[in-house]
């Protein structure tokens, strides 16, 4: 893409970003980590929204999260799993149930990969278009798939309805059961040649990687200890706020 140059959000599709994990590992909650001055849920959220304008964050029961800046207006919802950690299958089913019924895509992310550039969850979407027959464009790599890397179309939601009610827990599980286009690395890798997408932050290692990638001369004035944009106790004044959906609360999607 030209310089100044910014491509319209596709229509028909949205965005499912994942934030209720444990973040045991990291020792705090991932969400709030600083990137680029922001909290990482921000970042992610402006990543997506480069693509999508409506965009499902998912996160735990009272789970706590930052403060939206007020550019997401009423694009971003907030909905809440049903149980505390249920793991990302249920996570997806929770998000894709609060999608209107007119979006038919999803580009889903979990919320501790900041590598992810816009450019290719763009083309995500294209792939998926250009292949009517497939249900899921998912990466696959070392005989794994990348299902928070992906994008789903609507018709595999009895899919994941029926693995989740059947006690599936196992990420693997759904695309093995999708019919999906697989995305080899060397594909990721046309769009991204520094292979930051794959990265998770799983641990304050993996963060301070990541933000030596983004920032190296930030980083450098760093302690070893990963920093937190620090979590207010009250809804800063002037912050816009997602639409949230209560836990138990009528869904608008069915299944």
């Amino acid at each position: 893409m030209a310089a100044g140059v910014q491509e319209e959000q596709v229509e028909g599709a949205a965005g499912i970003l994942l934030c209720g994990g444990r973040s045991r590992r990291m020792g705090q909650p991932k969400e709030w980590l600083d990137f680029g001055g922001v909290p990482l849920l921000v970042h992610m959220l402006r990543s997506l929204r480069e693509v999508v304008r409506e965009v499902v964050v998912v996160a735990a029961p009272e789970q706590s999260l930052p403060p939206l800046p007020p550019e997401v207006g009423q694009s971003v919802r907030l909905v809440r799993d049903p149980q505390p950690y249920p793991g990302p299958l249920v996570g997806l089913l929770t998000g894709w149930r609060a999608l209107p019924p007119t979006v038919d895509a999803a580009l889903v992310l979990a919320v501790d990969m900041p590598g992810v550039p816009p450019v290719l969850l763009r083309q995500l979407l294209r792939w998926l278009e250009d292949e009517p027959a497939v249900e899921a464009v998912v990466p696959y790599l070392g005989e794994r798939w990348q299902p928070l890397l992906a994008a789903y179309r609507r018709r595999c939601l009895p899919v994941l309805h029926a693995l989740v009610e059947g006690g599936s827990r196992r990420l693997q599980d759904l695309p093995a059961a999708l019919k999906v286009r697989p995305v080899s690395l060397d594909q990721l890798r046309a769009l991204d040649p520094s292979d930051r997408c794959l990265a998770n932050l799983n641990t304050p290692a993996d963060y301070a990687a990541a933000l030596a990638a983004w920032n190296p001369s930030a980083t450098a004035q760093r302690t070893e200890a990963p920093s937190a944009t620090a979590q207010p106790t009250e809804t800063l004044v002037g912050a816009a706020q997602p639409t949230e959906t209560l836990v138990g609360a009528a869904q608008p999607t069915e299944v």
